[in-house]
């Protein structure tokens, strides 16, 4: 495991962290296919129409292999490339408010720029996606 997830492991195991970063996101067909005895929710594919990936939209807008009660990972050796990618800190949507992506703490002025940031693009995200999880549910 490196350092950044041991790191986030640490942080959940101590209850600081409630992964809000593992929301939803497009995953192969495939590869959920292959996983179905390791989802953890009821979801709304939100990409219907698309025949090589789909888009699992939970009730709670967390991803469909995160155990929902120990906060762990049901595929973490076998993640999604975008999953390995978070904490990079390429974008605001994929800053750990909690840690650098060296694994290092953040200071509590770098958390609260690092929350905001990442705050904004969320509530765009979750509002369009629990309304496109309403609309196919509705069909």
């Amino acid at each position: 495991m490196d350092r950044l997830a041991a790191a986030c492991h640490d942080l959940v195991e101590s209850g600081v962290c409630e992964a809000d970063c593992c929301g939803p996101i497009p995953m192969p067909r495939e590869f959920v296919k292959e996983r179905e005895d390791l989802i953890a929710a009821d979801y709304t594919d939100t990409l219907p129409e698309h025949e090589e990936f789909m888009f699992p939209v939970t009730d709670d807008l967390r991803c469909i292999f995160l155990d929902g009660v120990r906060l762990e990972c049901l595929v973490h050796a076998e993640r999604p490339d975008v999953c390995r990618k978070f904490g990079d800190e390429s974008h605001a949507q994929m800053c750990c408010p909690y840690l650098r992506s060296d694994g290092t703490p953040r200071t509590k002025t770098e958390r609260k720029q690092a929350m905001r940031e990442a705050s904004a693009g969320q509530k765009k995200l979750n509002s369009y996606l629990a309304s496109q999880r309403d609309t196919k549910m509705a069909n």
